[in-house]
């Protein structure tokens, strides 16, 4: 009988060896790497190079294209530079450091940014150049409001508007071919007036880093030399047209005198219901980050994305997707800006 048991006992100590065998062999089976899910292996890797976190169209349009490659399956991760080119540089190699697949660069320097594209290049990491162009290097794509029509927007605005006066003109950062571009492009709307002897220039500055502090003090010294005599200013986005108009009003000019901008930031859609800014350009932010995803997903995936046409940047023609914008005023805020939602009445009047 004793015997029976001490059988009976060792079997059952033995099947509970089999069954925990098993049991920790399915688990171990199931952790395994090489067993599991490949999904997260096979997560393509798009890192956003973006300039500053300061301008309101850079964080939001930033976040808008992060939202739309993660619901395509893709990691993104965003990275702003502080308006510094040494740290966006920095922040791309630690990108390619950590085997990103592409590169997604709205550079601060447009042609410091060569640099950085080489460097991607030497590790068969892709780049796209979003909304400022990089110079003097090919790479594989550009997405973008349609650069070329901005300057000429607000240039033709003006001459639409303003029969003759004095005019201040206004460029970005001479870094950025985007500074230099909207200047060149709304110059030449104005060219034919100015030759005319209509319009007289009285002041025309490019602005470091798109200060609108630099805007300001162009306009003060410009007034100061010109006894406030002025009917127009060309500024290439809202943040130059909002120090361009502190000036303004501090001579009690605010609202008397054409002001463009561009972006279509909430300050700008405030001012342009005040009646202190004339215009702004909308340039339509989740329409640009959604092409962009869109471009990404079909040159990662192996296919051709839907470019509208080329870009010269001065090493050849770069392919590119380009956005069309909407001139902004007091006519149509209501039915461009608070019906279409994307500012409210009570934010815009606030």
């Amino acid at each position: 009988m004793m015997k029976r048991v001490l059988a009976l006992a060792g079997s059952l100590a033995l099947l509970l060896i089999l069954v925990c065998g098993c049991g920790g062999a399915q688990d171990s089976s199931s952790a395994d790497p090489a067993d599991g899910d490949s999904t997260a292996e096979e997560q393509k890797f798009v890192g956003i190079l973006f300039p500053s976190a300061m301008v309101d169209r850079w964080p939001a349009e930033a976040e808008f294209l992060k939202a739309d490659l993660e619901a395509l399956g893709y990691r993104a991760e965003i990275q702003y530079a502080d308006e510094n080119a040494n740290t966006q540089h920095q922040q791309a190699e630690n990108f390619i450091t950590q085997g990103v697949d592409m590169l997604v660069i709205c550079s601060v320097d447009t042609v410091a940014a060569k640099q950085i594209v080489e460097s991607a290049q030497k590790e068969d990491v892709a780049v796209f150049a979003y909304c400022r162009l990089i110079e003097d290097i090919t790479y594989d794509g550009y997405v973008a409001e349609d650069n070329n029509a901005v300057g000429l927007m607000q240039g033709s605005y003006i001459a639409e508007n303003v029969e003759s006066g004095n005019i201040i003109i206004l460029g970005g950062a001479a870094t950025d071919s985007n500074g230099i571009l909207y200047r060149e492009k709304g110059v030449e709307a104005l060219q034919s007036k100015i030759d005319s002897g209509d319009y007289t220039v009285i002041a025309d500055q490019y602005c470091d880093g798109w200060s609108p502090e630099v805007a300001m003090k162009a306009v003060e010294n410009a007034l100061t030399q010109n006894n406030n005599e002025v009917a127009a200013i060309l500024c290439p986005n809202d943040g130059l047209a909002g120090g361009a108009i502190e000036a303004l009003a501090a001579q009690g000019l605010a609202g008397k005198v054409v002001v463009t901008g561009g972006d279509g930031e909430l300050a700008a859609m405030k001012r342009i219901a005040e009646g202190t800014q004339t215009m702004t350009i909308l340039k339509p932010s989740e329409k640009i980050a959604g092409a962009a995803a869109e471009a990404i997903d079909a040159f990662l995936s192996g296919g051709t994305p839907a470019w509208t046409g080329t870009v010269d940047n001065g090493a050849g023609e770069i392919n590119a997707a380009l956005v069309d914008m909407i001139t902004i005023t007091a006519e149509n805020l209501q039915s461009e800006i608070i019906d279409a939602g994307i500012f409210t009445a009570e934010e815009i009047n606030e």
